[in-house]
């Protein structure tokens, strides 16, 4: 169990580091809408946004199922509590408070009257402006953690191929009946249904105590495999954006929840994989980075938005703007990070 936890965590700290690489590349990306956009916008950061977010966050919440029972089984419910709390509730509760408001204040003063971040303040609390920005995944994982602490001993499906069935019905479903922008208390229905699927696996993944170590995952083939998935994922989101409605074509919609879930799944089975075999151990720098990883998540967001604003006056090509506009994003986030530790070891020895 020991070394499994190494390699999981490890994933963890990947997909939490691809953060400012894919918030720093929408912003020059083509076809993708955002808070800030650049002047010059180009299909490579396209690309790249839509294979980081074709697995990023799906990641994300199969871990995330995954240690939920984990704490659960092996420290019990009391702990379990205490800490979905420490590293959700109290993140979140900042994030709101404190980080959220940057995107909402950057998309107001594109579109209206010059206020400065204090005068704009107040307003972000209302119905009009208020938004969760990047700390919906928290919400969603507390939501996530609520529901399955609370239903833990209710075990309604047996069968594994059920479950699965299941969950891609109601999903189905979901998309059918649901605009995709209908919001209930400010969080995404249709992307709640979605993520759901993925954190559930995690608790099943760990209840079958069984990983990924498929050779066939390593093979030429399945390379090929991905590569064909990728090739069809782009094209659909080209002739089939998210922001239309499931009834504005029908069959694309279909094929397009098919190739992002299939996609999804196969860039995770393929992760597990070679992080089960290639970085299954602890060091000093993979440690640091765990550690980092909320911080960097919390505060590379608000950011990316700040330095894209202010980056769309300098006069440089739009690979220099990306490259230093990413750069300073990861210099500036560990920086709040090293001063976060340093206050937090003083004090703890005070």
């Amino acid at each position: 169990m020991k070394e499994r936890i190494y390699y999981l965590d490890n994933l963890r700290s990947f997909a939490l580091v691809l953060g400012p690489i894919f918030h720093v590349s929408i912003i020059y990306a083509n076809e993708i809408g955002y808070v800030v956009k650049s002047d010059i916008l180009s299909d490579l950061f396209f690309f790249i946004c839509h294979l980081i977010h074709s697995f990023r966050m799906p990641l994300f919440f199969f871990l995330s199922g995954y240690f939920s029972e984990l704490v659960l089984k092996k420290k019990g419910s009391s702990k379990f509590l205490k800490t979905r709390f420490e590293k959700l509730v109290i993140p979140t509760i900042f994030g709101i408070f404190c980080l959220a408001s940057v995107e909402a204040y950057f998309l107001y003063i594109q579109k209206n009257s010059y206020l400065n971040f204090i005068e704009f303040y107040p307003k972000f609390f209302t119905k009009e402006f208020f938004t969760y920005s990047h700390i919906w995944f928290l919400v969603n994982l507390i939501l996530y953690s609520t529901l399955f602490f609370g239903l833990r001993k209710i075990n309604l499906f047996l069968f594994k191929p059920i479950q699965v069935i299941f969950l891609s019905f109601i999903i189905l479903l979901s998309n059918i009946f649901i605009n995709k922008n209908f919001t209930l208390l400010e969080i995404k229905i249709l992307d709640f249904m979605y993520y759901l699927s993925f954190y559930f696996f995690g608790i099943i993944s760990f209840k079958e105590d069984k990983f990924y170590s498929y050779k066939f995952l390593n093979s030429k083939f399945y390379s090929l495999f991905l590569f064909i998935l990728l090739i069809n994922y782009f094209y659909i989101n080209k002739i089939d954006p998210y922001w239309i409605d499931f009834k504005y074509i029908y069959e694309y919609r279909i094929f397009h929840l098919f190739l992002e879930s299939s996609l999804s799944w196969s860039i995770i089975l393929f992760l597990l994989f070679q992080f089960q075999n290639k970085l299954n151990f602890d060091s000093k720098k993979l440690n640091y980075f765990r550690n980092s990883g909320i911080t960097v998540y919390l505060v590379h967001h608000p950011i990316s938005i700040s330095l894209g604003y202010f980056f769309k006056n300098i006069d440089l090509s739009i690979y220099l703007k990306f490259l230093s506009q990413l750069i300073l994003v990861y210099l500036i986030s560990f920086f709040i990070y090293e001063v976060i530790r340093r206050l937090k070891n003083l004090f703890s020895y005070s």
